[in-house]
């Protein structure tokens, strides 16, 4: 409206800072590929600029949106709210969750969750990294969440992409997974949900894969709940939804804005970080160390 353009640069530990940087984009979700790719991720940054100052546009999203600007003239700078990947950072949100990794993430090859090629991207590493992404949730985030809400979490981790049969956008793959957890009776050893707990985690599978609002009016049709577990339900919907999605920064689809709750948006670079990250390794290594 003021004439200007919005711009957003990544930055990783390799990149200049932003105020001297030349190359801006106008997609953050390139700007995030960009920090998560340039040394360990650091920042995102929004800034505006007045088109006279722009001295080159490359417009598609496979040349990165990029805009090249004149020296110093990217104004009204801010930094997006995450956490810069750092050795004191990564500690402190993997230390209270390793235990718990080793032993749930060594389900994942017994599920039967394939390993990864380069043009698969639902197999192992996607499940394992949800995992985690959903254990830093519940021990950082600062939300009141329980012991049975961890639960859900792990279950839904493990399970929300097992009857997935492609690598395509299937809207359909929630609700496969829930006929597949029933069809063949899955567990998850450690997991003792109650049957209204099974329930809410099913619910949870069965819409990820959808329009949030499918699973806000399928979660307003549970009958069985109270008002406030309903409202309890559509949290945990929530939180599922985004740390599945946070892995989207594997294949360059993750829009930070599109995400349901403001401690996801500040794990964007942590979950870029997790690319790079051999966490089966660490699973298998955990189990040697067991026997």
């Amino acid at each position: 409206e003021n004439g200007k353009v919005t711009v957003y640069r990544g930055c990783g530990a390799l990149s200049q800072p932003p105020e001297t940087a030349l190359s801006w984009s106008t997609n953050r979700i390139n700007a995030l590929w960009f920090a998560n790719h340039s040394g360990r991720g650091q920042a995102l940054y929004e800034g505006e600029i007045s088109p006279e100052n722009v001295a080159a546009y490359f417009p598609d999203f496979r040349n990165e949106n990029e805009v090249v600007v004149r020296a110093n003239t990217v104004e009204n700078i801010k930094k997006w709210d995450m956490i810069p990947v750092t050795q004191e950072n990564m500690t402190a949100l993997l230390i209270p969750i390793l235990r718990e990794l080793a032993q749930y993430g060594s389900c994942v090859a017994e599920l039967g969750y394939e390993q990864e090629s380069m043009f698969e991207v639902h197999g192992r590493k996607h499940i394992l990294r949800v995992l985690v992404l959903s254990l830093i949730y519940f021990y950082k985030s600062g939300e009141k969440l329980s012991e049975r809400d961890k639960q859900i979490l792990i279950y839904f981790s493990l399970l929300h992409d097992i009857g997935r049969t492609n690598e395509d956008k299937d809207d359909a793959h929630g609700k496969k997974s829930v006929q597949r957890i029933k069809a063949d009776n899955l567990s998850i050893p450690g997991i003792t949900l109650s049957s209204k707990e099974k329930d809410m985690a099913h619910l949870i599978i069965r819409y990820h894969s959808r329009a949030d609002e499918d699973g806000y009016t399928a979660i307003k049709a549970m009958r069985k709940l109270s008002q406030s577990e309903r409202e309890h339900l559509k949290k945990l919907y929530c939180i599922c939804k985004d740390v599945d999605g946070l892995d989207r920064v594997r294949f360059n689809g993750l829009d930070v804005a599109m995400l349901r709750t403001p401690y996801a948006a500040k794990l964007a670079l942590v979950a870029g970080s997790l690319l790079h990250e051999n966490i089966e390794k660490f699973i298998n290594e955990s189990k040697g160390e067991q026997k």
